[in-house]
């Protein structure tokens, strides 16, 4: 916030330059403009800053936002979404050992750590049929919404590619020797998925 006037220069000198000799003076009034200066640059420094230059929202106040939104809205399965993963955050920020920092980063792990077992119980439901079908729409919005968040896989061409480098690097021909060719695709830290890896993996050596 800006300050709406300079400090009085009084508020400096009055005390001292009334019971002081000369020089005393000259040191109050030298420190009464330094503060005067000093205040004159702060403010012109405020009115100056460039509104982009304030940091963007990461993803901890995108999700505060969103909820606020939905909470004003009615959307009870965005609030529903975005509760369930401010939970696990907190979570993993309280386990034992945690000293990182509470950032995008630990966000985006958190977020596909979720991701992922809403992945694995959806294909759950959806092998339960009927039964299943409004636990799958509400794990598929779960899904769908949090995958903004995450970085990006490779597609199928990509993890090809990927696969068929790991194969040349490793020399292997034999097929006895999948599960080595997929644990070293997926030790390449490389955004892939595991399921996509297997099967690529499978119809390089099959094919």
């Amino acid at each position: 916030m800006l300050s709406q006037s300079p400090p009085s220069v009084n508020r400096f000198v009055g005390p001292v330059c009334r019971e002081s000799n000369g020089l005393r003076r000259g040191v109050a009034r030298g420190f009464a403009a330094f503060a005067v200066k000093k205040w004159a640059d702060q403010n012109r420094t405020a009115r100056m800053a460039p509104m982009d230059s304030q940091p963007q929202d990461g993803i901890a106040e995108t999700l505060v936002a969103e909820r606020i939104a939905a909470m004003k809205s009615g959307d009870r399965e965005t609030v529903n979404v975005i509760r369930q993963v401010e939970s696990e955050v907190s979570l993993a920020k309280s386990a034992k050992g945690f000293d990182g920092d509470v950032d995008d980063e630990l966000y985006m792990r958190t977020i596909a750590a979720y991701a992922k077992k809403m992945e694995k119980a959806r294909s759950e439901f959806e092998a339960a049929g009927d039964r299943g079908k409004e636990q799958v729409a509400k794990l598929t919005f779960e899904i769908n919404y949090l995958h903004r968040f995450l970085p990006r896989k490779l597609s199928d061409d990509e993890t090809r590619d990927l696969v068929r480098e790991t194969i040349n690097k490793l020399g292997v021909s034999d097929p006895d020797q999948k599960g080595r060719v997929v644990g070293a695709v997926m030790r390449t830290g490389a955004e892939v998925d595991g399921g996509v890896v297997a099967r690529i993996v499978a119809e390089e050596f099959d094919g």
